[in-house]
């Protein structure tokens, strides 16, 4: 089973002459026998604080793949301590866990790298005394340091013990280490999308610490049989933000969101995570990238809002198809009105399309093809106009009873 491992040394330099990115030591780690596999997890300080109750957990089954044959899915739950309540059929492989913990650490405080790079340019301008009783606050309160909290997911993927005896231990830890990252932002964005809270973003490696703690640890066996060490993962470091603790059904209802776009389920998933990335951008003063991401959040959902109520009118498959492959105005101009009962026209300024049109849509063209940096004020015009016509959309969908499943979908904070 996995839990505590004791006294690990994360502290530890990564020594000598090894290089950025080794896994040399988890190459020495062979599996005994009667293990059926290894769990490698990942232990990922991540750059923003995640309110999430403490001890809170994802898990990921997948299709079973033909090196899991022969290991019973209720065994793969087991390792991965799958919840009461929760079972597998045996077409499915229990194969990720995230484990979300939190703690507070001394951190540096705001402006005291300014104060000691600049103190010489500021000194000269104040007064001998000032110069002193600066000089003690700083020595004090930086010794007294500041508490930062900081959340770290514990990143768990299930190998099968053939994949892990035949593959590049490196390239299976990356691997690992990459899906964790890239399920973990699933649900950072489902968080954000269903809270509405657009401080909480996805990450990149380059946003995680330097190093990342590894353990290797054999499944199947009655006693504990693993190694952990200190692994590079690239050359940067991560910045920190924090936001509020979110209850626990919203925490479920953001990972009932994240299981359905992993799945496929929600084909309008790729229009939160883009719209929810404008949002973000926007914060954050990124005004080329809102304007873009909400231009193409915009395309994504007409096109899903198109494809399910041409389905619905009984359009074939190819006919829905070959809709799709017209350009987009005229996609637009020929179903649109009549799919959600809105009065939609293109060059009217005052129409939810119209406005789209002329303050997103043109200006999103500009930046694409013509390399225009929007203002934020432009970018802020884009996303509000981006934001009025999906509600229009969407309660347009709503008003009609076959199509009331789409409105309820096509929400910037989807119910789930």
């Amino acid at each position: 089973m996995l839990g505590r491992m004791g006294q690990w040394p994360f502290n530890r330099s990564l020594g000598g002459d090894r290089p950025p990115g080794t896994g040399a030591r988890s190459a020495r780690f062979e599996l005994p026998d009667g293990s059926f596999g290894l769990a490698v997890t990942n232990l990922l300080e991540v750059p923003i604080f995640l309110p999430l109750p403490e001890e809170s957990q994802l898990f990921l089954a997948e299709p079973r793949r033909e090196a899991w044959e022969g290991v019973p899915s209720e065994a793969t739950g087991k390792v991965l301590l799958l919840p009461p309540g929760q079972h597998l059929d045996e077409e499915h492989i229990a194969t990720t866990r995230l484990v979300f913990r939190s703690t507070s650490v001394r951190s540096r405080l705001p402006l005291q790298a300014a104060d000691v790079a600049f103190g010489d340019w500021v000194e000269p301008l104040v007064s001998e005394r000032l110069r002193r009783r600066r000089a003690r606050t700083l020595k004090r309160m930086t010794k007294r340091g500041m508490t930062t909290p900081v959340s770290v997911v514990a990143g768990t993927r299930l190998l099968p013990r053939t994949v892990w005896e035949e593959g590049d231990h490196d390239e299976l830890i990356d691997r690992a280490l990459d899906f964790c990252v890239s399920y973990l932002n699933e649900y950072i964005v489902s968080v954000g999308v269903v809270t509405g809270d657009a401080r909480l973003r996805p990450i990149a490696k380059g946003d995680l610490p330097i190093t990342c703690p590894v353990i290797l640890e054999a499944v199947g066996l009655q006693d504990r049989v693993g190694t952990t060490f200190i692994r590079r993962i690239h050359e940067s470091y991560p910045h920190f933000s924090a936001v509020r603790r979110l209850p626990a059904d919203v925490c479920a209802a953001a990972a009932r969101l994240a299981a359905a776009g992993r799945s496929g389920d929600e084909p309008l998933f790729l229009f939160y995570e883009l719209f929810h990335g404008a949002q973000t951008a926007l914060l954050h003063r990124q005004s080329t990238q809102a304007v873009v991401l909400c231009g193409t959040a915009t395309e994504v959902a007409i096109d899903v809002v198109l494809s399910e109520g041409l389905t619905l009118e009984g359009f074939s498959v190819e006919d829905v198809a070959k809709e799709l492959r017209r350009p987009f105005a005229a996609r637009v101009e020929a179903h649109l009105a009549r799919i959600t009962h809105v009065e939609l026209d293109r060059s009217q300024p005052t129409n939810p399309l119209g406005g789209w049109w002329r303050d997103a849509y043109s200006v999103r063209n500009q930046v694409v093809h013509d390399g225009y940096r929007p203002t934020h004020d432009e970018a802020q015009l884009v996303v509000q106009a981006t934001a009025e016509l999906i509600s229009a959309l969407s309660k347009g969908l709503r008003s009609q009873k076959a199509k009331v499943n789409l409105g309820d979908r096509l929400h910037l904070t989807p119910p789930v």
